[in-house]
């Protein structure tokens, strides 16, 4: 069936649309990640491996969010391009889950808005979601995986990598590996009605028709911000038990968005990737490294994170907050909090002036003296 018709069947009333009932398929991932551009009149739905974060990175541009929101995020992500999806700080009004009742009628059945996705063909995508969320270790998934019999092992030679890869597959088909990165794409795109089903094989069209809804010459450019994986697919990642479990888990996908198949293969084309993947292993087994490092310290972060918030509250309520030892900036860098005077030992009388700048460079000339004249001391 073509994209186009989809919603014949799966949406009889787009007017009345209401969230997924419960038991549909990473109906929350829908509900919560979909981004919605009301002054733009965007609807989005992240596909995870098929160029969302290229995708979100975009659209935070079109918002107007600066890059400075994404910087302070605690999001568990492992390279800096993720914490765009960190969808806390996209600020009120620009998710699903933000909208109820005839408002969200209108963003989902409206005319005049451009709702899209992009999906990916399953066989790469699965390769890719393999190896970026399991084989190097991405802590979430550790937490969660890392006791199956089918969780990667640190990499010691090419083939091992194929090996694990198909178990994996296997464990996908009989539903024991289940996340959203994985997820069959056809049981997302028909929660929402959808006008446009992009490839991202050929992504540069999607972003031409939102180019051109949105009435822009050009795009704000994401590059240097995807979410990358190291190692190409091998020729012959999927042998004949893995190539039948794919056709079958993923059917819909094939079926809906036109891609072919992978085509059995014997393992006998490995043998040049292999070659050129061997050296790479020591940079993946590093990789791998810093990761766990990243868990270990995300671990730390989540438990002192909490104490810190209560230590604060309770030297607030006991001194009140001019008092207290420190002022603190929202994007909680430490580096910039106020320490007042009389907290290390200096109590000479007089008032302080905290001044927060930046790219001030040209105005503090104007600024300082006067304050100067005013007050004991200037913090800048």
């Amino acid at each position: 069936m073509p994209v186009a018709q989809v919603w014949e069947t799966v949406e009889t009333d787009a007017r009345q649309p209401a969230p997924p009932p419960a038991g549909v398929p990473y109906a929350r991932h829908v509900d919560q990640r979909t981004v919605v551009l009301n002054d733009l009149r965007v609807v989005y739905l992240p596909m995870p491996k098929a160029g969302c974060t290229s995708v979100l990175w975009v659209l935070a541009e079109l918002a107007g969010l600066p890059l400075e929101t994404f910087e302070r995020s605690t999001w568990p992500g492992v390279v800096p391009a993720l914490v765009v999806h960190d969808m806390k700080l996209w600020g009120e009004g620009r998710r699903l889950a933000d909208y109820g009742g005839d408002e969200r009628a209108h963003v989902l059945g409206d005319d005049g808005w451009f709702r899209f996705s992009l999906v990916r063909d399953p066989a790469p995508r699965l390769w890719s979601a393999w190896q970026s969320k399991l084989l190097l270790r991405e802590p979430r998934f550790v937490a969660t995986f890392a006791e199956e019999p089918w969780f990667p092992r640190l990499p010691g030679d090419p083939a091992d990598l194929i090996e694990d890869f198909r178990l994996f597959v296997a464990a996908v088909a009989r539903g024991e590996a289940e996340d959203v990165h994985w997820a069959v794409q056809h049981d997302l795109v028909r929660q929402l009605p959808l006008g446009h089903v992009g490839r991202l094989e050929r992504m540069a069209e999607t972003l031409g028709l939102l180019r051109e809804h949105v009435g822009l010459e050009t795009l704000p450019a994401a590059k240097g911000r995807e979410n990358r994986t190291p190692l190409p697919m091998p020729p012959g990642a999927y042998d004949e038990a893995a190539a039948a479990a794919l056709r079958e888990h993923y059917r819909a996908d094939f079926e809906q968005y036109g891609y072919e198949p992978p085509q059995a293969d014997d393992g006998s084309s490995n043998a040049d990737w292999q070659e050129r993947v061997a050296p790479l292993l020591p940079i993946l087994r590093d990789t791998i490294d810093k990761h766990t490092r990243i868990g270990q310290l995300q671990r730390i972060a989540r438990l002192a994170d909490p104490l810190e918030k209560r230590l604060e509250a309770t030297e607030v309520r006991k001194l009140g907050r001019s008092s207290a030892a420190e002022l603190r900036n929202l994007e909680g860098r430490p580096e910039f909090f106020v320490r007042w005077a009389w907290s290390q030992g200096r109590t000479e009388p007089g008032f302080t002036a905290v001044v927060r700048a930046k790219n001030e460079a040209r105005a503090l000339p104007w600024v300082l003296p006067p304050l100067l004249r005013a007050v004991r001391r200037v913090i800048v």
